[in-house]
């Protein structure tokens, strides 16, 4: 008898809280329907936030109706990803930068993208 597969919101609560690497395929960004390596990191309503490892962005942004999962990485990932630090433009946090131009720290992002959906 096969199991019933775990829900999808399930596999990423896990995959944050063990700092896991998961495989998903993403039906949207400038790839649709690529198999990327991420590292979630925040479910934020019908998105999450995850490093993506295939495009080695961090904090990116992804929708839950069009990600589904591909797999476990048999690796996890350390939370600074040896980045350089920076300080957050908009609140002064210390923050990890994956690339130079970033001046948001994670919350304040997410902050300005809700603001800009309003």
């Amino acid at each position: 008898m096969s199991s019933k597969p775990k829900p999808l919101e399930k596999i990423l609560e896990e995959a944050i809280a063990a700092k896991k690497i998961i495989k998903v395929l993403y039906n949207g960004g400038s790839q649709p329907g690529a198999v990327r390596r991420v590292a979630p990191v925040q479910i934020d309503g019908n998105k999450i936030i995850a490093h993506c490892l295939s495009s080695k962005k961090q904090n990116e942004i992804f929708e839950l109706d069009k990600l589904h999962y591909a797999g476990n990485v048999r690796e996890s990932y350390n939370t600074d990803l040896d980045l350089p630090e920076g300080d957050c433009c908009i609140c002064g946090k210390k923050f990890r930068k994956r690339e130079a131009y970033m001046t948001y720290c994670k919350d304040c992002y997410i902050e300005k993208m809700r603001a800009e959906e309003s």
